[in-house]
């Protein structure tokens, strides 16, 4: 009997067995697996019924007792282990003691992750060696959104898959949303919180630059260009482009964010009109004057309630004078009350920045914030052209404010938008129903930026400190992508330690001789006095 049931339990376990290594080996718990625990099963009971009567028999003895005791205690510290664990994986505490937090998933990837409401395949065709990194840091992903499923896939195990995602070598990463596939070749933060965005969110949003008045250029690669600036707009699933807007009459309909950065001489009225007709359909404006140059919009934004003044901001003091550059570029560490600065930690600087202040004695209907403010040493000097500055009656008194964002109900008739500046002559006033007829009506509230600053997104500064995630904040807010208004990962610095030559030569020292020697000089010590002992 003892026999007999030794060989049906040894049949069941290894069905069972067998069952669990087809389930890891094929990613699931498929047919086969389903089929091969049912027979394991049935074998067991089959070994229950024919031998009950030896079962009984042994379960009555006394040791048999007390090793059911010891096994039922096992399984319930086992199942106590089980639970612990199983809450720890849902809510587990980690604590980032990294100088730079580099192990901490940033801001921003935690609310796209927080918005991800669909499921997402992701399968990492890495090599043993360098897969652990990418395992690690997708499974912290995984742990924010559980629609993440992380599969490590072999090309060589399951080459059809491979073939179906066009993968034909090892360092790839694919996101499948089952609408969208994307592959990614490159592995960091950024770069899958960025992939993730473009699967779960449909198509690109068109950001168009206006040109054709000295603007900085999203194709110029130069130190005052804007193509690093439209790299990362792409990277977050935007497409810049230029627009000529003489040559195209009219905003076009994709338009999300129109972008004046630095013009350098007047845009021409019928130009101005057509931002104009733009806006009044809610669209969104972002502009970046600069001192001594006139752009013939400085005075229309006066609509929205702000003024941008004929001025440069001078900041002597020992905290905007931080990098060394001059009094005309100011260090900024002071944020207005605003959702693109809500959360802002990291400094800014501008270089030859004009004041952007709310207008007096507005009228409007327009919300408006000031967005970022020099210091309270700083002022706003009237006379632009000079080499010599100093304060004096006619200047603005610092803090003063380098950027403003402002938001419009346009949902009824849209004259209010010159509430407080007096109408242009010729003017017509558009109502709902007309837009409406015309298809153009696309939302009920128009949004503005301005800044009075263009080089602080400019390809030599955008980089530094946090003047690309002001940037990037202020078109998220333009196009309504509030769960992009965050701090952005960053690069992990590369940390090592410089040591001289005699600190190298003491430290070999010290750990090839000193400790190793001190170790056996206690030992020693502890035998000699053992013997005097015994």
């Amino acid at each position: 009997m003892e026999r007999r049931l030794v060989i049906l339990f040894a049949m069941g376990v290894l069905l069972l067995g067998l069952a669990a290594l087809l389930s890891a080996t094929r990613g699931g718990f498929s047919g086969w697996s389903a089929g091969l625990v049912t027979a394991g099963g049935i074998v067991w009971i089959v070994a229950v019924v024919v031998s009950w009567r030896g079962i009984t028999s042994y379960l009555l003895k006394r040791s048999t007792r007390y090793g059911l005791n010891a096994l039922l205690l096992s399984f319930f510290v086992a199942v106590i282990l089980f639970m612990i664990g199983f809450i720890g994986d849902r809510h587990s505490w980690r604590r980032d003691l990294s100088a730079t937090r580099e192990f901490t998933l940033s801001e921003k990837t935690l609310n796209v992750l927080q918005g991800i409401n669909k499921p997402i395949d992701i399968y990492v065709y890495y090599d043993r060696g360098s897969r652990d990194a990418v395992r690690d840091l997708l499974l912290e992903y995984s742990r924010r959104n559980r629609g993440l499923q992380i599969r490590m896939e072999d090309l060589n195990k399951n080459p059809e898959l491979a073939e179906r995602f066009g993968v034909s070598e090892l360092g790839t990463i694919v996101f499948d949303a089952g609408d969208k596939v994307l592959r990614l070749r490159t592995f960091g933060e950024e770069d899958i919180t960025n992939a993730l965005i473009k699967v779960s969110r449909p198509g690109q949003k068109s950001v168009y630059f206006l040109t054709g008045h000295g603007e900085k250029s999203v194709e110029d690669k130069g130190v005052f260009g804007y193509s690093i600036a439209a790299t990362a707009l792409q990277r977050e699933n935007y497409k810049p482009q230029p627009l000529d807007l003489v040559a195209a009459g009219e905003v076009p309909n994709d338009c999300e964010v129109l972008v004046v950065a630095g013009a350098k001489s007047g845009v021409l009225d019928q130009e101005i009109q057509a931002i104009r007709r733009y806006m009044n359909k809610g669209g969104r404006l972002f502009c970046l004057f600069d001192p001594r140059f006139q752009s013939n919009l400085e005075g229309w934004v006066a609509v929205w309630g702000i003024h941008v003044g004929h001025d440069r901001i001078v900041d002597p003091s020992p905290t905007g004078q931080l990098l060394g550059r001059g009094p005309t570029t100011p260090l900024v560490n002071r944020y207005g009350a605003h959702a693109i600065t809500k959360q802002f930690r990291e400094p800014t600087y501008f270089q030859n920045a004009r004041s952007v202040r709310r207008l007096q004695l507005y009228g409007g209907s327009a919300e408006t914030a000031a967005l970022v403010f020099s210091s309270a040493q700083s002022w706003a000097e009237t006379n632009v052209f000079s080499s010599q500055v100093g304060f004096d009656e006619e200047d603005l008194a610092g803090p003063v404010s380098i950027g403003m964002a402002a938001r419009v109900d346009v949902e009824g008739l849209h004259p209010e938008l010159d509430a407080a500046v007096v109408r242009v002559p010729g003017d017509e006033v558009v109502s709902r129903e007309a837009l409406e007829g015309a298809g153009g009506l696309t939302r009920s509230e128009a949004r503005v930026v301005v800044f009075g600053d263009s080089d602080f997104a400019a390809n030599q500064s955008f980089n530094d400190m946090g003047n690309g995630n002001l940037f990037l904040n202020c078109m998220a807010w333009l196009s309504e992508d509030e769960d992009l208004i965050a701090l952005r990962p960053k690069v992990a610095d590369s940390r090592s330690v410089a040591l001289s030559l005699a600190q190298i030569k003491v430290l070999n020292a010290v750990s090839i001789f000193i400790l190793p020697g001190l170790v056996f000089v206690i030992a020693l010590t502890v035998l000699l006095r053992r013997r005097a002992r015994g």
